[in-house]
């Protein structure tokens, strides 16, 4: 009787069991999970210094990032824009305003259906004739510049004198580009002020400069959306205080109790993982001592694996880069947004910087040699990646990952409407770029990094279970080291330093995402469809199955 007991178990196991026959290591992803919404937060892009947007390169790259479908990055954030300003006669009822350089390059961004991050950064000339500024090597610094109005704005008349020109700057940005269009705008406080090299004053002088900002728009339109502060260290006194005076602290100008902020802003540079770490301990100081502001939206618009945009690290180049935007995205959607419920609206990379194959740059850019105006512009694996993330739809199911590789490979599996879906694989070899010297270059992976990525290549199986549909085809896109990096054919090239147009007809080409074979698929009775990914480290797969 037992052993009948005992045989009727085991065969009840079997037929609830739907996994039994799995090969071993599948990874399941099964359709009739719960649906989670996926709003894209990862739309955002930024460049130093705004001037460079005057650039044939700069114009041609915004018109790249403004095509990518379905709105791939829809906002780009400029530092120093407000040095394109000369202003004579601000302290008077009736200034004189030369806004022609900053239209020039608003109307590019705007032009290519792009929306601001506007910082209100910079000093705007006092000289008709003059708005130029000066940088350090990295365009990062200002070290230099026309005269200003605003040479101490410790000076409390200095500080209403900027509320005044952020009026006029309100007024004619509405007037230009329309009240909705500015409306749909982030303003956010200067960059970094937790930092001397940006932002020069001691945190007082900060706080009544946010509310000069702050007064200084809502006195041309109060539905302008303003925040900040986007420190680039976790926690500092700067942003500390600029939470506690927005909730308690004296407005400057109308003495209430307490300052709008419309969103909380953070750069974090870091392993994705790390990255969210260090998110949530900021989120979970704002509940504890402003739970107020629990539930604003949140940015990270300097979301990088590392600072210093223009040192030679060889990750910039191909498909490392662009795995690590996946996984950003993966990581931050399950674990920040659904599991911790934030707020998260902006994750912005901060790469459309003008630079070579090693830069922290969408694109790379070459120089003719003999002909400085001749140019070409490459996308790399990360800009290329955005054309496919941007294919992603807009619910997803979660899916099981082994813990022993979470940290460098993981699955987003998306549904787009009823007839599609779209899977994002990715393999980022797992070492932390904040581990280096970011003042050092890394033009080649060390020998220990060569040595992970032959660890981790991965071969993963795909158990699609429950598919919404019956016939469908199946359509992969990859990016390695041997599909979509132009890089490496380049360098098969030569390295030359300006390509000749059929080599830059070459590089373009590649650069598109590359259809591969699919390999080792079936599809079974039950709705169950099998596939193996050959997925070297680095790498990043889309599968795209469409209904017939």
């Amino acid at each position: 009787m037992k052993k009948l007991f005992y045989l009727l178990t085991v065969l009840w196991i079997v037929s609830c069991n739907t996994d039994i026959n799995l090969p071993k290591d599948a990874i399941v992803v099964d359709f009739s999970r719960p649906q989670k919404p996926l709003i894209p937060f990862w739309t955002a892009t930024g460049f130093s210094p705004a001037e460079i947007a005057e650039t044939p390169q700069m114009k041609q790259v915004l018109k790249e990032v403004g095509a990518l479908p379905n709105k791939g990055i829809s906002y780009i954030r400029p530092h120093y824009l407000l040095n394109l300003v000369a202003v004579e006669g601000l302290k008077t009822q009736n200034p004189t305003y030369d806004w022609s350089r900053l239209n020039a390059v608003l109307d590019e961004i705007v032009g290519n259906d792009l929306r601001l991050i506007f910082e209100l950064m910079g000093t705007p000339s006092n000289q008709l004739d003059k708005t130029a500024g000066t940088f350090d090597k990295n365009f990062q610094e200002q070290t230099g510049g026309a005269t200003t109005d605003f040479d101490n704005l410790e000076d409390e008349n200095q500080i209403h004198l900027w509320k005044k020109f952020v009026t006029d700057l309100a007024s004619h940005l509405e007037a230009r580009y329309g009240v909705e269009t500015v409306r749909s705008w982030y303003f956010e406080t200067t960059n970094e002020p937790d930092l001397d090299i940006f932002w020069k004053y001691d945190i007082p002088t900060f706080l009544n400069y946010y509310d000069a900002c702050s007064e200084g728009l809502k006195a041309t339109d109060d539905q302008l959306r303003f925040g900040g502060p986007g420190t680039a260290n976790d926690l500092q006194p700067i942003f500390k205080e600029l939470l506690q005076h927005c909730d308690t602290g004296t407005n400057f100008f109308t003495g209430e109790q307490g300052v709008r902020l419309d969103f909380i802003s953070v750069h974090m540079k870091d392993d994705p993982y790390d990255m969210l770490q260090r998110e949530l301990e900021t989120v979970d100081y704002i509940r504890t001592n402003h739970p107020k502001f629990a539930d604003l939206p949140f940015f990270n618009d300097e979301a990088d694996p590392l600072a210093g945009w223009a040192r030679d690290f060889w990750w910039r180049k191909g498909a490392w880069y662009a795995a690590f935007v996946a996984q950003n995205i993966d990581v931050h959607q399950k674990k920040l947004i659904d599991s911790a419920k934030v707020n998260y609206t902006i994750q912005s990379n901060d790469h459309t910087f003008m630079g070579n194959w090693h830069a922290r740059a969408t694109h790379a850019l070459l120089f003719n040699p003999t002909d400085s105006t001749e140019y070409r512009l490459i996308p790399k694996p990360v800009f290329s990646v955005m054309n496919l993330i941007a294919e992603l739809g807009d619910t997803y199911v979660d899916v099981e990952i082994p813990k022993k590789m979470e940290r460098y490979f993981g699955v987003m599996a998306s549904l787009k409407g009823k007839d599609s879906l779209v899977l994002m694989v990715y393999n980022k070899t797992d070492f932390d770029p904040n581990t280096h010297d970011w003042n050092v270059d890394m033009p080649e992976p060390t020998t220990e990094q060569r040595k992970l990525m032959q660890k981790q290549h991965l071969k993963p199986t795909l158990v699609l279970q429950n598919l919404p549909f019956d016939s469908f085809s199946t359509t992969q896109y990859q990016l390695d080291a041997n599909h979509t990096n132009p890089y490496e054919i380049w360098v098969e090239m030569g390295n030359s330093p300006y390509p000749s147009d059929v080599q830059n007809k070459e590089l373009l080409k590649v650069s598109i995402p590359t259809k591969i074979p699919v390999v080792e698929s079936e599809t079974s009775n039950d709705a169950t469809y099998t596939i193996t990914i050959d997925l070297p480290s680095p790498a990043v797969s889309f599968l795209v199955l469409e209904r017939k």
